[in-house]
């Protein structure tokens, strides 16, 4: 957050990592988990081939 975006307020991070925690911990929507992805270090590139191949299985 704070390299891509420029986000420099601890408290609006600190809060944003706790939202995503919650997600991958306990996030479900109709009763089905909300499916995750951790795009730490990974490239632009690879998060929209990940992306992509999701979208692509559930067509």
């Amino acid at each position: 957050m704070r390299e891509g975006r420029h986000i420099t307020d601890s408290n609006w991070i600190k809060s944003s990592i706790e939202y995503n925690r919650w997600f991958i911990e306990n996030g479900t929507l109709s009763g089905k988990k909300i499916d995750t992805y951790d795009i730490t270090g990974k490239s632009t590139s690879e998060v929209a081939d990940y992306v992509t191949k999701w979208v692509e299985v559930r067509l």
